[in-house]
């Protein structure tokens, strides 16, 4: 079907989200359709922070993280030269919209709504992730 991008919410920056490690994102890069990745956030889990809370971040997420990239003022999460589903099923690409039927993924969690600590702190403790919040 047709996306909306008036969709409510695509210009939505939670207040605190993390984003998942590198384990989240499709493998080697591999170009997904927006219904596989929606299922692939929506089933996704790490580090104690269980499936069923994971989704696709909105554009301006995305927007807002690659600015941070841009300015130096975290590490690459988004690589601004690849293609990302959003949660209103469109396509960004560093800043701007892009377009196409396939594209890669990275999912969110939403640390202000489901607080910080994992559902289990055993495999927190692993350290075999890269926690990255966003706050502002």
């Amino acid at each position: 079907g047709d996306v909306n991008t008036t969709a409510p919410g695509r210009n939505f920056i939670a207040p605190r989200f993390m984003i998942s490690s590198t384990y989240g994102r499709n493998p080697g890069n591999a170009s997904e359709t927006y219904n596989n990745a929606k299922l692939r956030c929506a089933t996704y889990q790490e580090a104690g922070y269980p499936a069923g809370r994971w989704r696709l971040p909105t554009e301006a997420e995305v927007m807002f993280v690659a600015s941070l990239q841009s300015a130096s003022l975290i590490g690459t999460l988004f690589n601004t030269s690849t293609n990302y589903w959003v949660s209103n099923g469109t396509i960004i690409k560093g800043t701007t919209v892009s377009s196409g039927t396939g594209a890669s993924l990275r999912c969110v969690y939403d640390l202000w709504y489901w607080g910080e600590d994992p559902v289990d702190e055993a495999k927190s403790a692993a350290g075999y992730y890269n926690k990255y919040t966003i706050a502002y």
